[in-house]
């Protein structure tokens, strides 16, 4: 995967090289988009819209990811929609952030089905993919009062399973459409059923969506269990845990150091989101 970070932080000497090496090696194109209010306005003054940007070095296509996208206009939607790339949601960060919300009524206009993230755990989010579509999709129903333009439990499913695949250039057929068959990867998450109430196998995605939070018992990744019976096999938890208290002071001294050395420009941030805030758009 070829990460940019943002296109208003890259110049065209590096967009062109990612473009090289995502051609060369068919790589995937990550990067974060229009994530602020701050980010728009900065485009609008700079003459060109970040996507367009993209799409110039040829760097939009059916294996780009862009993750967050809450700040685009139809314009830039339907170039999008066009170049079949795939945005990413991130619910938890943006409400912690105050960054807005995803436009998801206008991406499924357009055909565009989100994948979704959890940003990771320094932006209000546990990455428990559960968790972050519950939130995904409590938020864009207090956004849209009409249920008929609510998100499907298909679609829903299809955000943290087959389109995070597509998002990892992961081919599967049978993967993309949820299905598990002989001779696909055997990625398999077991739930307790005693965990949560199962009325009926017609509705049990529903009810591991809305109805409670099922405890996941087992976790398997390509036929080999990383999780078993609630503990992860594949590191030593209690030694990690043991691990980060020794460096609790450490780390605490750093984030000392790094707020103290950001301070001198909080007030030039200040001035700048003051000017943002007032301008129109």
């Amino acid at each position: 995967m070829t990460g940019i970070n943002s296109p208003q932080r890259a110049d065209d000497p590096l967009l062109g090289a990612a473009a090289d090496l995502s051609s060369r090696y068919h790589l995937s194109v990550h990067c974060h988009l229009l994530e602020t209010r701050w980010q728009k306005m900065s485009a609008r003054k700079a003459g060109i819209s970040p996507l367009e940007k993209l799409d110039r070095y040829s760097l939009l296509h059916e294996h780009t990811s862009l993750a967050h996208c809450i700040w685009m206009d139809d314009k830039e939607l339907d170039l999008m929609a066009k170049r079949r790339a795939i945005p990413v949601s991130n619910p938890s960060s943006n409400l912690f952030l105050g960054s807005g919300v995803f436009p998801a009524g206008r991406c499924l206009e357009r055909g565009i089905l989100p994948a979704l993230g959890s940003d990771g755990v320094n932006c209000a989010s546990s990455n428990n993919m559960m968790d972050v579509l519950r939130t995904f999709l409590f938020l864009q129903r207090s956004c849209e009062p009409d249920w008929r333009r609510w998100i499907s439990g298909a679609d829903a499913w299809s955000m943290v399973t087959a389109r995070g695949r597509q998002v990892l250039n992961m081919k599967s057929d049978a993967a993309e459409k949820n299905l598990l068959s002989p001779g696909q990867p055997a990625d398999l998450a077991v739930a307790d059923k005693n965990s949560f109430l199962n009325i009926s196998a017609n509705f049990l995605p529903n009810q591991l969506l809305f109805h409670n939070h099922p405890v996941f018992r087992h976790v398997m990744i390509g036929g080999k269990f990383v999780m078993k019976d609630g503990k992860i096999t594949v590191i030593d938890e209690d030694g990690l845990g043991r691990e980060i208290g020794e460096r609790k002071n450490d780390l605490d001294r750093r984030f000392t150091e790094a707020l103290r050395k950001a301070r001198p420009d909080k007030e030039l941030f200040a001035r700048r989101y003051q000017e943002i805030f007032t301008s129109p758009g």
